[in-house]
Parts: structure tokens; sequence; C-alpha cells
């Protein structure tokens, strides 16, 4: 087996070895496979099924995350598949209805250390996911699982973000062999990027689509003050006025501009206009970190870590007005409130119901992964079986 350019063989190691056609196409094709990745289709990202034309599922969206770690990872020598799978990989963890589903499992699981997300995906890769050499998790190879991991700690005093339970501290152990303590991996700091603009941008396209934002938002001057002080309090560390002149740059797009003066309408010069602007957003927060990167790293191939990658603060910005721009116009919607607060109830509903009458495991962590890793169709219709007759949730 040749290691792939950039990697060594402690990179390609698996917790338990095995005769390797090629390391991450064996790793990629085995997150594929499974029942973990398929289930995203039927979890939300941002808008419900229903609202909207086809509104992007956490699939759609790992897809397109994978796709931007390609485009941000190639040029500066990661490996492809490596990238790519860190991106369809990243959101295994997610539960039934996206977010607002993690903020309820969290508080179910507070007494054996909480739920979050990231440190589910950790769990399902190495101990979850039956892989086809017998044994629990796929075994994907050290680089691969380091690459998905965005959070490389456990949870800590006052954490909103860990990536290890507790109780799986073994893998995370061994996968964190040589790595720098709390060091995002390069790898992995690509996919987290490509994350942050396929959230920025395609929920921005997917809101315009559904109507529930019009185009003249986002080149408002009166709206920017509000949504540069919401940004800076959740989604960056910047000033208000960098956030603000963000806010400018993006209104003074051409795409963007045109949009905002004609209006979305659902015509195929709207549709146009609207896939102008998400493909001149996309292109130019990907192009900046690369161009970045590679000024300060020089040509040679970047992989693990060896570099880190170089996002502009102007960029961070950028993407930190998109989503504040959701945040604001379509998550604090009050009708979407009163919806996401039912789906909390359901969730805090079926965790009741189990307990009494557990699926497979009797351990209060075995229950929150089974919860987790239900389809949202699958949550209403257990929902439905275990309490009959008690107030449900109308899917698209």
């Amino acid at each position: 087996m040749t290691a792939p350019g950039g990697y060594d063989a402690a990179d390609l190691e698996r917790h338990r070895q095995e005769e390797d056609r090629s390391p991450f196409a064996v790793d990629r094709a085995r997150i594929v496979r499974s029942v973990a990745w398929r289930s995203l289709s039927d979890k939300t990202q941002v808008l419900d099924r229903g609202e909207g034309p086809a509104p992007r599922a956490r699939l759609t969206h790992s897809l397109e995350v994978a796709h931007l770690a390609h485009a941000i990872g190639t040029p500066l020598g990661a490996d492809p598949l490596l990238l790519e799978l860190a991106g369809l990989a990243h959101d295994l963890g997610h539960p039934p209805f996206g977010h607002n589903g993690e903020r309820a499992l969290h508080t179910l699981a507070e007494p054996v250390g909480g739920f979050e997300g990231n440190a589910q995906t950790f769990r399902i890769l190495t101990r979850l996911e039956p892989g086809p050499t017998g044994t629990e998790g796929l075994n994907l190879t050290r680089a691969a699982l380091d690459a998905t991991c965005k959070y490389p700690w456990p949870r800590m005093a006052g954490s909103r973000k860990w990536g290890v339970y507790d109780d799986d501290t073994h893998h995370f152990t061994w996968m964190r062999l040589t790595a720098p303590e709390r060091q995002l991996c390069f790898e992995a700091q690509i996919m987290d990027w490509a994350d942050d603009v396929a959230s920025a941008v395609s929920d921005v396209d997917d809101a315009l689509r559904a109507r529930r934002l019009r185009p003249a938002v986002l080149a408002d001057r009166q709206e920017r003050a509000a949504l540069a002080d919401l940004a800076v309090g959740r989604f960056t560390s910047q000033s208000r006025d960098a956030v603000e002149e963000a806010a400018a740059r993006l209104a003074a797009m051409p795409a963007l501009a045109t949009l905002a003066a004609r209006g979305y309408d659902g015509t195929a010069g709207a549709r146009s206009c609207l896939a102008a602007l998400v493909e001149q957003l996309t292109s130019r927060l990907i192009r900046e970190a690369v161009v970045a990167t590679r000024t300060r790293y020089g040509e040679p191939a970047l992989t693990r870590y060896r570099a880190g990658l170089v996002v502009p603060d102007s960029a961070r910005a950028e993407a930190a007005y998109l989503k504040a721009v959701i945040l604001h116009h379509v998550l604090h919607d009050p009708m979407r409130r009163t919806r996401r607060g039912r789906q909390r109830e359901l969730l805090s509903e079926l965790h009741h119901a189990l307990r009494r009458r557990p699926p497979t495991s009797t351990t209060e962590r075995g229950l929150i992964d089974h919860i987790a890793s239900l389809t949202e169709h699958e949550a209403v219709a257990e929902h439905a079986r275990l309490l009959p007759g008690q107030k449900t949730i109308t899917l698209g």
C-alpha cells in the first residue's frame, strides 16, 4: 500500500489493521454506505420539509460541504478523498429536527454528560455504526477520523461544543496520538470552513426560494446595524463595524444588487439571478481562503499538522452576517418558534415513553443514541406508536 502524498503510516493506521486497496477510498465508501449517513436525508438543515421547493436536508448539505472541502483543499495539496469524506461525515451525529433536536437531547442527556452532535458523530464512527470487520464502528484510518473532528476535546465546564463523550475517550486518545492538544488538523479546518460557507450561502438560497426572506433585506442599510449586533453575539468575535462593512461589500455585489432590485418571484429569470448570486458568494469565500493560505505557506503540499487554513477576517465577517440574516428572519420567526417548541416536546415525550419500554439498550446513553439515530419520520411514527392519541407533528 502506497501512502498518499503528505500522509505517513501513522495517518493511515486503523484501530484494527486491515489490508487496504486505497485507505481513504475505503473510508469514504464506508461512510457513504452507512445507515447513519443515509438517514441524513430525513433530518432538517434549516427549512422544514415542504417549505419551499426542495429545501436542503442534512444529506444534501453534507454533499455540498464535501464538494466545497474538495474545492478548498485540493489546490492546497490535501488528499481529495480525505477532504470529501470529512464533509460527508461531519453531520452524522445530528438528531431529528437538526440543532433544535440537539438542544432537546442535550437537556435529556444532561445526567449522563449531555448531548453534542459532533461528539455523537465521533461515537457513530467509532462505536455505533456496524462496519464490515464484525466489530463496533467503521474502523476508519486515524487521518479520516481526525478530519471529521471539529472540536478535538472532551466536555469541560461551560463548554458549548466538544467532540467526545467521556466513555469514548479510548478511541479519541488513539486518534489524537501525535496531535497537538486542542488543535484541528488541516483537513478538519478545511471542512469547518466549508461547513460555514455552505451554511451561510445555501441557507440564504433556500430561504429566498421559499419566500421566507426578501432579497432586499440583504441590501438594506437599515437592517445592517441590528444584524451586525446579532452576528457579533453569535457568530464572530469581530467588531460590529467590521460586520457592517462586510454587509456593505455583500450589498455591492452585482448579482445581489440585481436580485434586490427585481425581487424573487420564482420565475426563470429570478432563479437564474439567484443561482448567479450563490455561485459568486461561494466562489469568493472559497477563493479568499485558498489565496490567503498559499500566500502564507507557499507552494508545498499542505496536510495534517503541517499548516493551518488561513481565512481572512473579511470572509469570516461576510459568512457571519449571512448567518445572522437567517437567524433573525427565518429561525426567529414566531410561527417557527412554536413549531420548534413542539418538536422538542415530541422528543422529550418519546424519551420518557422509551424509558418505560426501552428498544434495545437499557442504559441512558444507549437510549439517547437510539433517539438520535431516528429520522424525523421514524421519530414521529415511534411517538405515535408509543403514545397513541397524543398531539403529534405533521411532516411535509
